[in-house]
C-alpha cells in the first residue's frame, strides 16, 4: 500500500514545543502519532497544515491546552530574546528527488515565512534534490539560526533556499510542482477553503453537518456574496445623482400634483354646485306648478262631490224613516211569541240537566248504566275509608314512625298488632338488661365486676370458668334485703367449680346436688395473663354496648310510641283495614256531584231513563226561546240604531258660514228631480237585497260621509290655493334670475315633491364649494387672501396657484386647459423619472444576474458532491453519505425570474411599485416582495445578493431504503471526511477528468474512535491516493509490519519546558534511511 508520488516522506521540526528537534520519517501510505493529551500529536497536523496554507489562513485543528498560534509553537530561547523555529517537509516527487518546503515562525510575530528548499538557483525550474534534508542540515553547532542566517548556512551545504513572507508566489511553485491540488495563489477564497478541509480532516474545525449555514460557509465561504456586494455598492455611488434628481422630481411632482388635485378636487365640487342648484330651482318650479293645478282641482272636485252626496243622504233618511214605522208595528206581537218560549224552556231545564249529570258520571267511570249503581257505592266507600284513614297517617308522620309503622308485618287487624308490639316492647326491655348486665361485667373498674375480680388474680382462666363468671355477674357481692341469690366470695364458686356434663354451646355444673346449665361464652378473654388486651378488649366491648343499647332504646321508643297512637285511634280495625288499601285510597278523587243521598241518585237514575224525550223536549224549547229571543232584540237594536243613524246626519250635514261664503262663489247646478227618483230606486232595490239592513245604511252613510265632512277642508284647500300661487309666481322670478327662459311645459311626468332635499343638498354643495376655495387659498397662498374675499372664480385661483415655470401658458385659459397645462407638465416630469427608474431596475437586474449565476454555480457543485457521495463507499451499517438541496422558504429564487418578466412591462403594477422608492435597497425590498417573496420576511440587500439564502443543504447517512441515521461518532467523522473529499476532488478536478497528482494527506484526530469506520477511510484514503496521518491516544489496530510508521510520544515531566522525551519509533527496517 503505498501512496503515488508526489507524497510526504519526512516531516522535520525545529525549535518547536513537544518536539523540538527531530525528523519524522512518514510512511509512503500511513503513518501513527499516538501519545496522551499534551504531548503535541495533534500539533502534527497544524504543522502541515501550516507549512501548506500560512498563517493568515491556518487556523488550528484542535483545542489544545497550548497557544496554537504560529508564534505559540516556538520554543522560548535561552540566549536570545525571542525564540524562533521552523517545520518542514521533505516532499518525495519522485524516487531519489526531493523538495523541502517549510514554514518559519518566531516568537511575538503572529505570521510565518514560507521557505523551499532545491538543488539549483532557477526558481522558474526547479532542481530537486537527490536525498531528504535533516533537521540536523538546519542546526549549526547546536543553534538555531534566523532564516537570513539559514539562507547563507544552506547555501554553504549546497542547498538552495529561498524565503517568502508574502505567499502567493510560494503557491504558485507549489501548484505548478504538482505538491498541492489546487492553485491557492489565485484566488484567496480557494486558500481559504484548502485550509478548512485540512482542519475538517483533523476533526478541529469540526463542521457541523446538521445546520446548513455551517455547510454552505464550508463549501462556498462568502467571497462571492462579497464581490456582488461591492458591486452594489459602486452601483449605489454611480446612482447617486441620479437618485438625488430622482427624489427632487419626486417632490417637484407631488408639490404640483397636490395643487392639480386640489383644483380637481374644487372644479368638482364646483360641478357639483351648479348642477345642486339648477335641480333645485326647476323642482321648485314644477313643485308650485303642480301644486296650484291639484289645488284647484280639489276645490272643485269637494264641493260637487258635496252638493252629490245631500242628495243621497236626502234618500237615506226617507227610506230609515220607513223602517222604524215598519218594525213600531210589530213589535207587541214579538214580545208577547218571546215570554211564552222562555215560559216552556224554564219548565224542561231541571230535568235536563240532571240527565246530563248522569251523563257526566258514566264517562267519569268509564262504565255502563247498569254498573252506575255500584260505582256509587264503591265512590261513597272509598271516601268514608280516606276520611278515617288521614288522621292516623298524619299522626304517624307528624310522630315520625310511619316508615316503622309500615315495616311491621303483622298489621292486619288490631287482634294482630297488639299482641305483635307487646312482643316487640317487652324483646327491646329484656336485650337491654342483658346489655347492662354484659357492661356490669365488662366493666373491670367496678370492685362489684367479677371481670375485675377476675383480671386481680392474675391467671388464666379456663373457658367454663370464664362463662361461669359471666354467668354468675348478676348476683351481688353483698347480701341483699329481699332474701335473693347472691355471691360474696367468687373464688369459693370458680375454684369449687363441679362440671358434671358439657355439650357444644355449654356445660353442667353440680351445687350440692343442684344441676345448672350455664352456656358458654361466645369469645374467651381470660384465657391469657396481658392485662393491657384485656383491658383493651373490655373497653371496646363496652363501647359496642353502649351503642347497642342506644339502638335498643331507640327502637323500644318507637315501638311504644306505634303502641300509644293505635290504643289512642277510635275504630282502629277500620283504620287498618283501610290503611291496607291506603295506596287505592291515596289515587281517591273526590267528585263534588256525587256527593248526594243515596235517594237523591235514585231519582237521577229514574229520569235518566227518559232520557230521549226529555233531551228532544229541551233541544225544541231553547231553540224557540233563542230564536224569539233573537228576533226581538234584534228588532229594538234596529230601531236604536236606525234612530242614531238618523241624528248623526242631521248633525253632520249642515255648512257653517265660511263653507257657504265658498260654495257660492264657485257655480254649481242643482240635481233635477229625475236624478233623485232615479238614484232613490237604486238605494231602495239594493236595500231590499241586503242581508242586513243596519249594515247597509251604516255603508252607506259611511259612503257618503268622506263628501260630507270634506267639506269642512274646503276653506283650508282655498287658502292653500291662494298661497300656492303666490309660491308659483315667486318660484318663476327666482328661477329666470339665473336661466334666461322658463321651459315652455311645467307638467311632471312623475309626481314632485316640495323639493327641501335638493335645497339642502345646493345648501351643503355650496358649502363645501366655498370651504375648498378658501382652504386651497389659506394652503398654497394665504399671503394673497385678500385678493380672493369677494370672488369665487375659479380660473383666477388656477391661474394664482401655477408654477411660474408655465404662468404665460395658462392666462386667460378655460377650466378645462387649465387642468390639462397642469397635466401636461406633470408628463414631463414623470417622463424624466421614468427614465431614471429604468437605470434604477436595470442595475438590480444586472446584480440579480450575477446571483443568480452564482447559485447555478453552487446548485453544480452540490450536485457533482452529492454524486461523489453516494457513489463511493458505505459508512459501517450500510450508509452512505448524503448532501442534498432543498429551496428556502423565505428565499424562492423564482422571485429574481418573475421581476424580470414583470419589469418588461413599464406600465405594470410593479414598475409603479417600485417608481415609488428612491433608493436601489427599498426598490429591491419591494420587488422581492411583490415577485413572490414572502411578507413576512424581514429581508435585507445582504441577504437579497446572497446566493447561498436561495437554498438549504443536509448533510445525511442513509441506509439502502432511504433511512436516515444521526449516526455514532465514528461515523459522523467517516462521513465528514467523505465531504472533505469530495469537496477538494471537485475542486481539484473537471467533472469527469481524474485528478491530477498532489500530495494529498488526511490527518484523523482520535482516530481509535472511530472503530470499523476506520478500515473505510482506510480504502478511502488508498482509492484516492491520500496519506493517512492517525493521531491517537492509543495504538488503533494491531501494527501491520511493512504497512504503516508508528511513534510514540511522551511528556518530559522532568523539566518545565513543554517538551516531550525523544519519540519511540517502530518502522519498517527496509525503509529506513541511515543519515535520517
Amino acid at each position: 500500500m503505498t501512496k503515488q508520488y508526489p507524497r510526504i516522506y519526512s516531516l522535520s521540526t525545529v525549535g518547536l514545543i513537544h518536539h523540538r528537534e527531530f525528523d519524522y520519517l512518514f510512511h509512503p501510505f500511513r503513518t501513527d502519532f499516538i501519545g496522551e493529551s499534551g504531548s503535541g500529536k495533534s500539533m502534527i497536523a497544524d504543522l502541515i497544515q501550516l507549512i501548506f496554507v500560512g498563517s493568515e489562513a491556518f487556523e488550528s485543528a484542535t483545542r489544545g491546552t497550548d497557544i496554537r498560534e504560529p508564534e505559540g509553537m516556538v520554543l522560548q530561547a535561552e540566549k536570545r530574546s525571542k525564540g524562533v523555529g521552523y517545520a518542514f517537509l521533505n516532499i518525495e516527487m519522485a524516487p531519489a528527488q526531493y523538495l523541502v518546503v517549510g514554514s518559519y515562525m518566531e516568537t511575538g510575530n503572529r505570521s510565518t515565512q514560507a521557505f523551499i528548499v532545491q538543488a539549483g538557483y532557477d526558481w522558474q525550474h526547479i532542481q530537486y534534490l537527490s536525498a531528504p534534508v535533516s533537521f540536523q542540515q538546519v542546526l549549526k553547532e547546536e543553534d538555531i539560526l534566523p532564516i537570513d542566517l539559514l539562507t547563507e548556512y544552506l547555501d554553504e551545504q549546497g542547498l538552495h533556499m529561498k524565503a517568502w513572507q508574502r505567499y502567493k508566489e510560494f503557491h504558485k511553485i507549489l501548484f505548478r510542482e504538482k505538491i498541492v491540488p489546487l492553485d491557492l495563489a489565485s484566488s484567496e477564497r480557494l486558500l481559504n477553503d484548502y485550509a478548512g478541509i485540512l482542519q475538517s480532516f483533523s476533526r478541529g474545525k469540526m463542521l457541523d453537518t446538521h445546520k446548513s449555514d455551517s455547510l454552505k460557509q464550508f463549501l462556498f465561504g462568502n467571497q462571492e456574496t462579497r464581490k456582488i456586494l461591492d458591486n452594489y455598492k459602486s452601483a449605489e455611488k454611480d446612482m447617486e445623482q441620479a437618485i438625488g434628481e430622482y427624489g427632487h422630481n419626486l417632490q417637484e411632482i407631488e408639490r404640483v400634483t397636490s395643487k392639480q388635485k386640489a383644483l380637481l378636487d374644487l372644479r368638482e365640487l364646483k360641478k357639483q354646485r351648479d348642477g345642486q342648484q339648477h335641480s333645485w330651482l326647476y323642482r321648485n318650479l314644477l313643485f308650485y306648478h303642480q301644486e296650484t293645478t291639484r289645488l284647484e282641482k280639489e276645490v272643485n272636485d269637494s264641493i260637487i262631490q258635496y252638493t252629490s252626496a245631500l242628495q243621497h243622504q236626502s234618500i237615506l233618511k226617507k227610506l230609515l224613516t220607513d223602517e222604524i214605522n215598519r218594525i213600531n208595528e210589530r213589535l207587541p206581537e214579538m214580545e208577547w211569541a218571546q215570554k211564552t218560549a222562555e215560559q216552556e224552556y224554564e219548565a224542561i231545564l231541571p230535568r235536563n240537566s240532571q240527565v246530563k249529570q248522569v251523563l257526566e258520571w258514566l264517562a267519569e267511570f268509564n262504565c255502563s248504566y247498569e254498573e252506575l249503581g255500584s260505582r256509587y257505592r264503591e265512590y261513597k266507600r272509598n271516601r268514608s275509608e280516606k276520611a278515617m284513614l288521614s288522621p292516623f297517617l298524619q299522626a304517624l308522620q307528624l310522630k315520625g314512625i310511619a316508615n316503622a309503622f309500615d315495616k311491621i308485618p303483622a298489621k292486619q287487624s288490631a287482634a294482630e298488632l297488639n299482641p305483635y308490639l307487646s312482643a316487640a316492647i317487652a324483646e327491646r326491655q329484656h336485650q337491654i338488661q342483658q346489655k347492662d348486665r354484659l357492661k356490669k361485667y365488662a366493666n373491670i373498674n367496678a370492685p362489684e365486676s367479677l371481670a375485675n375480680w377476675a383480671l386481680q388474680q392474675k391467671r388464666v382462666f379456663t373457658i367454663e370458668e370464664e362463662s361461669a363468671i359471666l354467668h354468675f355477674q348478676d348476683l351481688p357481692r353483698k347480701k341483699p334485703a329481699d332474701l335473693t341469690d347472691y355471691l360474696p366470695e367468687p373464688a369459693e364458686l370458680i375454684l369449687s367449680l363441679s362440671v358434671a356434663e358439657k355439650t357444644d354451646n355449654g356445660f353442667w355444673i353440680t351445687l350440692n346436688g343442684i344441676r345448672k346449665y350455664i352456656p358458654y361464652v361466645t369469645e374467651q378473654i381470660l384465657d391469657t395473663t396481658d392485662e393491657g388486651k384485656i383491658r383493651s378488649y373490655f373497653e371496646q366491648y363496652t363501647n359496642t354496648l353502649d351503642k347497642d343499647v342506644r339502638e335498643l332504646e331507640k327502637e323500644l321508643g318507637i315501638y311504644q310510641t306505634i303502641q300509644k297512637t293505635i290504643n289512642a285511634q277510635d275504630n282502629i280495625s277500620l283504620v287498618l283495614s283501610a290503611y291496607l288499601r291506603k295506596d287505592v285510597l291515596h289515587q281517591f278523587l273526590d267528585i263534588p256531584s256525587l256527593n248526594i243521598s243515596e235517594e237523591r241518585f235514585r231519582e237521577y237514575q229514574e229520569l235518566y231513563l227518559q232520557k230521549t224525550a226529555i233531551q228532544e223536549q229541551f233541544t225544541q224549547a231553547k231553540s224557540t226561546k233563542e230564536q224569539a229571543d233573537r228576533e226581538l232584540r234584534l228588532a229594538k237594536a234596529n230601531i236604536g240604531e236606525y234612530s242614531t243613524i238618523l241624528e248623526a246626519m242631521d248633525t253632520n250635514s249642515k255648512p257653517n258660514n265660511d263653507i257657504q261664503l265658498i260654495l257660492d262663489q264657485f257655480p254649481h247646478r242643482e240635481p233635477s228631480p229625475d236624478t233623485y227618483s232615479l238614484e232613490k230606486e237604486n238605494i231602495s232595490a239594493s236595500l231590499s237585497r241586503a242581508a242586513n239592513k243596519t249594515d247597509f245604511f251604516r255603508q252607506q252613510v259611511q259612503l257618503i260621509q268622506p263628501a260630507l265632512s270634506g267639506i269642512q277642508q274646503l276653506p283650508s284647500l282655498k287658502s292653500s290655493l291662494d298661497s300656492n300661487q303666490t309660491e308659483l309666481e315667486q318660484a318663476k322670478d327666482q328661477y329666470l334670475k339665473w336661466y334666461e327662459l322658463l321651459s315652455e311645459s311645467l307638467e311632471a311626468e312623475e309626481y314632485i315633491t316640495e323639493p327641501k332635499t335638493e335645497h339642502n343638498a345646493y345648501i351643503v354643495a355650496e358649502e363645501r364649494f366655498v370651504a375648498k376655495y378658501t382652504s386651497i387659498i389659506e394652503q398654497y397662498i394665504a399671503s394673497e387672501a385678500y385678493r380672493f374675499v369677494d370672488t369665487k372664480d375659479f380660473t383666477e385661483l388656477a391661474k394664482n396657484l401655477l408654477p411660474e415655470a408655465f404662468y404665460d401658458v395658462v392666462v386667460d385659459q378655460s377650466e378645462i386647459n387649465v387642468i390639462d397645462t397642469i397635466a401636461s407638465y406633470l408628463t414631463r416630469i414623470n417622463e424624466k423619472n421614468r427614465q431614471l427608474n429604468n437605470r434604477k431596475i436595470q442595475k438590480i437586474k444586472n446584480l440579480l444576474d450575477e446571483v443568480d449565476e452564482i447559485i447555478t454555480q453552487q446548485e453544480n457543485t452540490i450536485r457533482r458532491i452529492d454524486n461523489f457521495l453516494k457513489s463511493d463507499a458505505q459508512i459501517t451499517g450500510g450508509y452512505i453519505a448524503r448532501l442534498r438541496k432543498t429551496p428556502a422558504v423565505n428565499y424562492p429564487k423564482t422571485w429574481m425570474s418573475t421581476f424580470k418578466e414583470m419589469i418588461e412591462d413599464e406600465a405594470g403594477t410593479l414598475q409603479n411599485k417600485l417608481g415609488e422608492k428612491i433608493d436601489l435597497a427599498e426598490m429591491m425590498k419591494t420587488a422581492f416582495h411583490n415577485c413572490g417573496g414572502p411578507l413576512h420576511a424581514n429581508t435585507t440587500v445582504a441577504r437579497l445578493l446572497d446566493p447561498s439564502n436561495y437554498y438549504e443543504l443536509s448533510f445525511t447517512m442513509e441506509s439502502e431504503s432511504g433511512r436516515i441515521n444521526k449516526g455514532s461518532t465514528g461515523q459522523t467523522y467517516a462521513a465528514v471526511a467523505l465531504l472533505c473529499i469530495a469537496r477538494l476532488s471537485i475542486m481539484s478536478s473537471e467533472e469527469g477528468k481524474a485528478a491530477a497528482p498532489a500530495v494529498r494527506i488526511m490527518p484523523i484526530d482520535e482516530a481509535e474512535g472511530l472503530g470499523s469506520n476506520y478500515d473505510m477511510l482506510y480504502d478511502i484514503a488508498q482509492k484516492y491516493d491520500y496519506q493517512l496521518i492517525s493521531l491517537s491516544i492509543g495504538p488503533v489496530g494491531k501494527f501491520r509490519d511493512g504497512e504503516q510508521y508508528l511513534y510514540m510520544l511522551h511528556k518530559n515531566m522532568e523539566v518545565e519546558e513543554p517538551v516531550n522525551y525523544t519519540p519511540v519509533a517502530i518502522l519498517c527496517e527496509s525503509d529506513k534511511m541511515p543519515n535520517l
